[in-house]
């Protein structure tokens, strides 16, 4: 887990050269915890009669819906379909000036690619369990009955569309998960799973310090930001719906 803090945890009291710091100390969590909690926050604390900062870990599950930020995701390309949408809503006349077009044409694409990535483009996961389902009941099929034709070139389709379920699901949570260092090599979609996990419910943010001491409530902390953008005339870079 993401810890707030001290970077590093450990040091061995020495002086001069003889001194070493290390981070030794971490938070480490299933799968399963991370589902049943929505809301978690891991900081270091100061250490005292002890050569280790000791970790605090809070969690919480929180009924407070966000809106999320749209997100193009590159995955999307690799639909027949994607281009498609684009031109036609691309092509659409918008009068003003020259940058009142692009943000009209960037603000209508967003609606239109939301209710595309809904109804056409589905749910990755959802689309991978639906292949393999149909895969396994081909497989089935010419387990009891014997190999066709027909039945081979079913199977053939089927395992296409599973690979290429495959594909998307996994470039999908890897550009979710926002990591880079994976070029070539087998899927890696359930670690991608988990860092796009522990990046949702970690951040977020938790405290503030305002004018007034420590702000840990969330309609507290949401009003102090809203005061302040507004205060410095940030309210439109801050909160764009608005």
């Amino acid at each position: 887990m993401n810890t707030i803090g001290v970077h590093y945890t450990w040091a061995n009291g020495r002086e001069g050269t003889e001194y070493v710091a290390l981070r030794l100390d971490r938070v480490i969590c299933n799968q399963a915890w991370l589902l049943h909690w929505n809301s978690i926050h891991c900081c270091t604390l100061f250490k005292h009669c002890s050569d280790h900062h000791p970790l605090l870990v809070t969690q919480a599950i929180s009924n407070v819906q966000h809106a999320l930020p749209f997100r193009f995701f590159n995955v999307w390309t690799t639909h027949v379909d994607c281009v498609r949408v684009v031109r036609e809503l691309w092509s659409k006349p918008v009068y003003g000036a020259p940058m009142y077009c692009l943000q009209q044409k960037l603000k209508r694409l967003k609606l239109v690619l939301k209710k595309w990535n809904k109804d056409v483009f589905g749910n990755v996961d959802i689309n991978v369990k639906l292949a393999v389902d149909d895969v396994i009941r081909i497989q089935n099929l010419i387990d009891a009955n014997g190999i066709t034709a027909d039945l081979q070139r079913c199977d053939y389709q089927a395992q296409l569309v599973l690979t290429k379920a495959l594909l998307s699901q996994d470039g999908f949570w890897k550009e979710k998960a926002r990591i880079k260092h994976f070029l070539h090599g087998d899927r890696n979609t359930s670690y991608f799973h988990r860092v796009a996990k522990i990046k949702s419910a970690t951040n977020q943010i938790h405290l503030l310090n305002g004018e007034e001491g420590m702000l840990t409530d969330s309609v507290a902390l949401e009003n102090h930001i809203v005061s302040t953008c507004t205060s410095n005339n940030l309210v439109q870079e801050c909160i764009p719906d608005l």
